[in-house]
């Protein structure tokens, strides 16, 4: 994956090596080599002139802390893995993720049918949503979390992220929808970021505010994501566990109980259109609703359609 060039301002000798330093929530900036300008870390066009300074959430996930402190916890995972046994099913499972995981959005089934049978739709996100006046906000109460969680882990470019989840299957959480859309490696890696778990229970584990930084080690980029997975999973892997363990792992779904629900949650920042879907499925269970039944059908018939305009 190619690194765009840029800086950040940080003590001499602290951050060997090319790829920036961990910017913060602090007000920390990075200067552009293009034209020396010192800019806010969490902006990814210089204001000065437009050079591409990279995506704000994979410079942080790229710094030498973040990456560090994922590796310190990583490898406290290993060596607890071969204290109890399972060393190969670990390994195996980081195999299994580096090789086979891919980035899936799961949608209601009247969206997927919205993006395939139209070229120009594209899938946005809450946020953006709101303020191009394209969807009314939450009640208060649930308007105000979604958004505050967003903003403390993003800032002020929450409103690009899109979030979908990493799967070993092609399968997401189906509290979020009946359509599951793996999206393609080339689409999302270079802009995706991984957090361990689900942002909102994410915020409410390590009690965070808008002051205060956030947990080291918790994220990865798309090349050290099997880390992340491994780091999460150690613990629950046992002698004999292979693939479709590891699936069912890496997501835990439960439609009667979002709370319930584990991830590895995907943050990718910006919008994507059907070109950017690679394989889509529908629900494991039959929808109750007759519309909802009727979207499916025609999200999956255009999405193949599509795929296959010869068919």
């Amino acid at each position: 994956m190619s690194i765009p060039s840029f800086s950040v301002r940080e003590p001499a000798g602290e951050f060997p090596g090319k790829r920036s330093p961990r910017p913060s929530s602090g007000g920390e900036t990075i200067r552009c080599d293009h034209c020396a300008s010192v800019v806010s870390s969490a902006i990814r066009h210089c204001p000065s002139c437009a050079t591409d300074l990279g995506f704000p959430n994979v410079r942080h996930v790229l710094a030498l802390t973040e990456r560090n402190a994922l590796k310190t916890r990583r490898d406290a995972a290993s060596s607890e893995a071969v204290a109890r046994g399972v060393a190969p099913e670990f390994d195996a499972l980081e195999a299994a993720v580096l090789a086979g995981s891919h980035v899936v959005v799961t949608m209601p089934a009247d969206v997927a049918r919205k993006i395939f049978s139209n070229p120009l739709e594209l899938y946005t996100g809450y946020e953006s949503l709101v303020e191009a006046g394209a969807r009314v906000a939450s009640p208060s109460l649930n308007d105000r979390h979604r958004t505050s969680v967003s903003a403390m882990l993003f800032g002020s470019y929450a409103k690009e992220i899109r979030y979908g989840v990493l799967s070993l299957n092609g399968f997401g959480p189906e509290s979020y929808g009946h359509i599951h859309c793996q999206l393609r490696d080339v689409a999302v890696r270079d802009r995706a970021t991984f957090l361990e778990r689900n942002s909102y229970h994410f915020v409410d584990e390590h009690k965070l505010t808008p002051d205060k930084e956030l947990p080291s080690g918790f994220q990865a980029a798309w090349e050290n994501r099997h880390h992340l997975v491994s780091t999460k999973l150690g613990r629950k892997l046992r002698r004999g566990d292979h693939l479709p363990d590891f699936a069912g792992y890496l997501v835990v779904s439960n439609p009667a109980d979002r709370s319930t629900e584990e991830f590895v949650e995907a943050h990718i920042n910006g919008m994507f259109d059907r070109n950017s879907v690679e394989k889509c499925l529908g629900p494991r269970t039959k929808p109750t609703q007759r519309e909802i039944r009727v979207d499916v059908m025609i999200a999956l018939e255009r999405f193949a359609k599509f795929r296959n305009p010869r068919n």
